[in-house]
């Protein structure tokens, strides 16, 4: 049994071919022993670099060959479909002396999947949450988490940063929702009604800093998912930078579907925003 993989070395910003002469589970122990070839994009991936890690493997002859082609064909895979991770594990030496992938496992960069809407129509939808496929269909980032303050941010870093200055004060985010750098206000609106359909959610920290994202945009589009729900929890709203006053009036002035206006509350900076909702959510 043997083991073989390409993934993507974000280190070096190229493909990198793993092997292991120890394949399955063994693989797992041998971590350290791991053989790889770093593949220049540019250049390809290099005959003498395959022939070289099949003698580090003890491979020759037929064996040799055949797992030669079988790399550079997983290459060629690698590279037109746009995976992240292409895996056999294991790699069969059959008693005929041939190849045989037992398992295996293929990672797609989401981002390149609007060039192969062949392998978007394999997805199955009933191996992933309600919530992360919706947050899906409108580009939004979404992680479903075990806490009740519902986050909605603009950014993945500053998204992260949120979740740990809700942690730091004794609370725990109900989810991660990345809103991006584009969003607008139909986006905004789909993020809220997320975190509103989640029964757990006690309180909302809406964390956003306006660049290239108008704060009055994904203000609209809150006010605009709250006209629809005859209740809220309540909102601690950090708005920052490109139209921050507008969205902080739009909030003020949202109401909910029975007339009752929303319990937003306002904070200066992310320490203050995560204090009141950590406050707002141990009522």
């Amino acid at each position: 049994e043997l083991y073989l993989a390409i993934v993507l070395d974000r280190k070096t910003a190229r493909p990198l071919v793993l092997a292991s002469a120890e394949g399955g589970i063994g693989v797992e122990e041998a971590q350290g022993s791991l053989l790889d070839i770093s593949v220049d994009p540019a250049a390809g991936l290099a005959g003498y670099s395959v022939r070289g890690l099949s003698a580090a493997l003890g491979l020759s002859g037929a064996i040799s060959a055949a797992f030669t082609k079988l790399i550079q064909n997983l290459y060629r895979l690698f590279q037109e479909l746009d995976c992240s991770l292409v895996e056999i594990n294991p790699l069969a030496i059959t008693k005929e002396r041939g190849l045989a992938a037992l398992d295996a496992k293929i990672r797609f960069d989401d981002n390149a999947l609007f060039r192969h809407p062949d392998i978007v129509e394999l997805r199955d939808f009933e191996e992933e949450s309600p919530e992360e496929f919706e947050a899906s269909k409108q580009g939004l980032s979404y992680v479903r988490l075990g806490g009740s303050i519902g986050c909605l941010v603009n950014g993945a870093g500053l998204a992260m940063a949120t979740l740990d200055a809700i942690a730091i004060r004794g609370g725990t985010a109900a989810n991660f929702l990345d809103l991006g750098g584009g969003v607008r206000e139909e986006g905004a609106t789909a993020a809220f009604k997320l975190l509103l359909d989640d029964r757990r959610t006690s309180a909302v920290l809406v964390n956003v800093f306006g660049g290239i994202v108008r704060c009055d945009e994904v203000a609209a589009g809150i006010a605009r998912a709250v006209e629809e729900t005859p209740s809220a929890p309540t909102v601690v709203a950090r708005l920052s930078g490109n139209r921050s006053e507008e969205g902080r009036t739009l909030l003020r002035n949202a109401r909910l579907q029975t007339g009752i206006p929303l319990d937003v509350r306002f904070a200066e900076n992310m320490e203050e925003a995560a204090r009141l909702a950590v406050a707002a959510a141990a009522r």
